[in-house]
């Protein structure tokens, strides 16, 4: 089965995508000891889009999921300052006036950019893990409940008991009716 170690409760799980939502699902697969996949089609782990902010309540969450993946997210985070921080709603189809304000306190968010949280956090995945330059192609439930992965680059197939699909890119393939645990 994949690339993780058997260390789970005789599950092993794919993740489909190795952006920030699947570099955080292994995280806390590994620190719960669930045997797991990561697989990324990309060469290597790379983040579009420029900026992501973290309110307090993500910040708890990255606790649960770790205390070291929220000790990373830590140093890495830029504040505002003492500057209060606001929801802002804006009127962006017609006027684009601001519509609400609400205060959300002294640096209650937090962020960086997306590429520095994910290269951060992807060193804490233990080698072996993750699988490279692997693109899906489809995927299909057995009989007996698993899952089959087919891949584009070398027309590999792979398999577990339970796929998750934290890559826009995969969303086709799971359009197709496989009965799949998905994360978005």
């Amino acid at each position: 089965m994949g690339g993780g170690t058997d260390t789970g409760p005789g599950l092993h799980v794919a993740i489909i995508g190795g952006g920030i939502t699947g570099v955080i699902l292994a995280l806390g697969l590994e620190k719960r000891g669930v045997s797991y996949t990561l697989y990324e089609r990309a060469p290597a782990f790379t983040e579009i889009g420029a900026g992501i902010g973290f309110s307090p309540n993500a910040e708890r969450a990255l606790k649960f999921v770790d205390p070291k993946v929220y000790g990373v997210y830590k140093q890495v985070a830029s504040t505002t300052g003492d500057e209060e921080d606001y929801f802002n709603w804006v009127d962006g189809y017609r006027t684009n006036e601001l519509v609400a304000r609400l205060l959300v306190g002294v640096d209650a968010f937090q962020g960086g950019r997306r590429s520095d949280f994910l290269n951060a956090w992807s060193m804490l995945i233990p080698g072996g893990k993750v699988r490279f330059n692997k693109e899906l192609v489809s995927a299909t439930q057995q009989d007996d409940g698993k899952v089959s992965l087919n891949f584009k680059d070398d027309d590999s197939v792979e398999e577990a008991d339970i796929g998750t699909f934290t890559d826009s890119g995969a969303y086709p393939v799971f359009k197709r009716g496989v009965w799949i645990l998905t994360v978005l």
